[in-house]
């Protein structure tokens, strides 16, 4: 049985439009925004360009809050331009065993909801990590603007 829980996370430096923009056409912007989190990311061999559609692959290193080094394969399942809305697909890595897959919607009101789908286990490590990365983007606006 699949569940799935959602997370709220306020940024306050960066306008919703930038910040989706970063996960819609500039997700490499990531290991360079969230270091302490994103060592890699790079585009599978499949996916020819940044820009969020569906079917487009790219992989991610990142350290876990328990420091913890992850790699994963994710695809773009879904882009919804209205809702700044882009949901992804687990399709490798260690975390396929409980997590199947997680959305991003950013709302006007300048919070980022992250919805996860998992297995059993709640996946609160996840959750902090996709905090991290939020904070980390906000902060790089916070320096841009």
């Amino acid at each position: 049985m699949v569940l799935s829980n959602s997370r709220d996370v306020p940024f306050k430096h960066a306008s919703p439009e930038q910040f989706y923009g970063v996960f819609k056409s500039h997700a490499y912007l990531l290991r360079d925004t969230c270091r302490d989190v994103v060592s890699k990311i790079y585009l599978d061999d499949d996916t020819q360009t940044w820009e969020a559609a569906p079917g487009h692959h790219k992989w991610i290193q990142f350290r876990s809050p328990s420091h913890e080094l992850y790699q994963i394969k994710d695809e773009v399942e879904n882009v919804n331009e209205t809702s700044k809305t882009i949901s992804y697909k687990i399709k490798e890595g260690p975390i396929l065993a409980n997590i199947s897959g997680f959305a991003l919607e950013v709302k006007n009101s300048n919070v980022a909801e992250w919805t996860i789908s998992y297995n059993d286990t709640y996946p609160e490590e996840y959750f902090n990590l996709l905090a991290s990365i939020t904070k980390g983007v906000d902060k790089h606006f916070a320096n841009e603007n």
